[in-house]
């Protein structure tokens, strides 16, 4: 389900936080105020998902999330909130996307990608650049 009003009030709040807040302290603060229950490094709730990583700059390429968890949320938008020491940047990660991208891998890529979620491949931008 989407609510578009609540995806906004969240990119606005993470916005605010732009290079002062460190990983775990912007999970926190976000929990307490979406009221977001913690399922291991995922938090959610009834209107999104959303997972946090870091990073020093805005270009990563680690591993996200198993595609197997990912999928339990497609339900809502999962977001993934890239904590830089500059800015925070949201971005979108439902499988249903992952879908798409798929026809342009080759056999042996798709193999690459099929246990796990990378960000660079599959993110897409949400909001600012």
């Amino acid at each position: 389900m989407y609510n578009k009003e609540m995806i906004d009030q969240l990119a606005a709040f993470i916005s605010s936080k732009d290079g002062n807040t460190e990983k775990t302290r912007l999970q926190l603060l976000v929990q307490q105020k979406f009221h977001l229950v913690k399922a291991r490094s995922v938090f959610y709730c009834d209107w999104f998902a959303i997972r946090f990583c870091k990073a020093a700059s805005r270009h990563f390429s680690n591993t996200v999330l198993a595609l197997s968890v990912l999928r339990g949320y497609d339900d809502r938008p999962f977001l993934v909130c890239l904590v830089t020491p500059t800015q925070n940047y949201l971005m979108l990660a439902n499988t249903t996307f992952l879908k798409k991208n798929q026809s342009f891998l080759s056999g042996a890529a798709q193999k690459q990608y099929q246990g796990k979620f990378q960000r660079k491949r599959y993110y897409t931008g949400m909001g600012r650049n």
